[in-house]
């Protein structure tokens, strides 16, 4: 939501279904807020402090490739990556 609320000026929901391993929380040296798949260990939607954003969305995949890299760390290397 854009200029929705009179203290936020965006808002962003997003729900997934993943179990974290964390709750909602500054992480990796305190430059990221987000939380962690419980599983792979990176994350589905999370900001830092430099105002960038990054998320996934679900994907169902007819195979399971046991031994593929989690795409939650996609956000993760996004957001530590500096411009």
């Amino acid at each position: 939501m854009w200029q929705a609320h009179l203290l936020y000026p965006f808002l962003f929901f997003f729900n997934r279904d993943e179990y974290t391993a964390e709750p909602l929380g500054w992480w990796e040296g305190g430059e990221i807020l987000g939380v962690r798949d419980g599983e792979a260990g990176g994350t589905w939607l999370a900001s830092s402090k430099d105002g960038r954003f990054a998320f996934v969305t679900n994907f169902r995949e007819a195979e399971c490739l046991p031994q593929a890299k989690s795409r939650g760390q996609l956000p993760v290397r996004f957001l530590q990556e500096r411009p």
